[in-house]
Formats: C-alpha cells, sequence, structure tokens
C-alpha cells in the first residue's frame, strides 16, 4: 500500500490505515550464514559482523567443535521430554541412527514436523482404559484441532497435570544430594 506521501516524522493520523502508522520492525537481532568458502558470519542488528572460517581453526578446535555440535544435536532432540525418559530415549536414539544413515533431519511424510503427543496419549488411554499404543496410533491421526480439543477438556487436563506431577515426583526422588533442600535457608 502506498504511503500517500507521508513522512516519516510525520504524526500518526487516525484515520489511516494501521499499516502505515505501524512502528518500523526491528532487524534481527543475529543473522547466520555460510557462505560458499565454508566462512560463517554472524550479522548483527547493530550492522556488525563477526565471521569464522572452521577450515582456519586448528584440528583440536575442530575436533571439539565437532563433539559439541554432536551432543548439542542429541541433546536438542529430547529437549522437550519433561522428565519422560522413554521420549527422551527414544528421540536420541532416533537421532543416532539417523546420522549413521547419513540422514540430518527426520524423513517427515508431509513436510511437517510431528507434534509432540505423549502426554496426551497417555492421558487419554489411563482415563479410557485402553491400550497406550492404541490411543497413540489415533492421537497422531488426529488433527492438529482435534487435539487441541481434546487438551481443553477438564479431565484430560487433569490428567495431564498429573502424569506432570508424578514425572516431576519422579526425578526429585532421584535427584542427589547436590539437589537437597538442605542448603535453602528459607527462615527470616
Amino acid at each position: 500500500m502506498a504511503k500517500k506521501n507521508r513522512q516519516e516524522n510525520d504524526a500518526p493520523d487516525e484515520s489511516l490505515p494501521a499499516d502505515e502508522v505501524a512502528a518500523p520492525k526491528k532487524p534481527a537481532f543475529c543473522t547466520v550464514t555460510t557462505d560458499e568458502a565454508g566462512v560463517t558470519h554472524f550479522s548483527f542488528g547493530n550492522g556488525k559482523d563477526v565471521s569464522i572460517n572452521p577450515n582456519e581453526l586448528s584440528e583440536e578446535q575442530q575436533r571439539n567443535l565437532m563433539y559439541h555440535g554432536l551432543v548439542q544435536k542429541i541433546r536438542d532432540s529430547f529437549s522437550s521430554a519433561k522428565g519422560d525418559f522413554a521420549f527422551g530415549e527414544a528421540a536420541a536414539a532416533k537421532v543416532v541412527q539417523n546420522l549413521k544413515d547419513d540422514k540430518w533431519t527426520a524423513s517427515r511424510e508431509t513436510g511437517e514436523s510431528k507434534p509432540k503427543t505423549t502426554e496426551l496419549a497417555q492421558a487419554l488411554a489411563n482415563l479410557k482404559g485402553l491400550p497406550l499404543e492404541q490411543v497413540q496410533a489415533a492421537v497422531e491421526k488426529a488433527d492438529e484441532t482435534k487435539r487441541a480439543a481434546w487438551r481443553k477438556n477438564a479431565q484430560v487436563a487433569a490428567e495431564i497435570a498429573a502424569i506432570r506431577a508424578a514425572n516431576a515426583r519422579k526425578r526429585a526422588e532421584a535427584s542427589t544430594a547436590a539437589d537437597s533442600l538442605a542448603d535453602f535457608d528459607v527462615t527470616a
């Protein structure tokens, strides 16, 4: 839409469309690109750049970067596990297998990410008295609108909260002495 000969410093006119008076968008904090030579550029929103060519680093630093990337790649796969060890282990194993199969990302049939449905399926299985595998398959087949409606159901929401609470109790029971409450002085 044209700006109708307006200057940037003109006062907003309430009769103008919102897109003409909206604040300008802030630049991205940092944009990362890698050029054809393999140099990675970190371009900050303030106009400054930091660049690095990993081929110019020592073998030890290249190895450190490789191991760091490997660990981060696998940790990312289970970052949403929320204490669900089965989910975490399965996600980590899948990434490891994909890397061994020379796949950087998981293949997706529809091009969309698969939603995390573990807690929802477990809650529905508990409430309906059905096998988890059967319910998990149904939840994965359902569209996001249906899954959202299930999550909004008060009984389902309460069961999900109970599952999360049970997982939190398990984590607390398995915690180490470093996690002890003895060091927390809450007296005034």
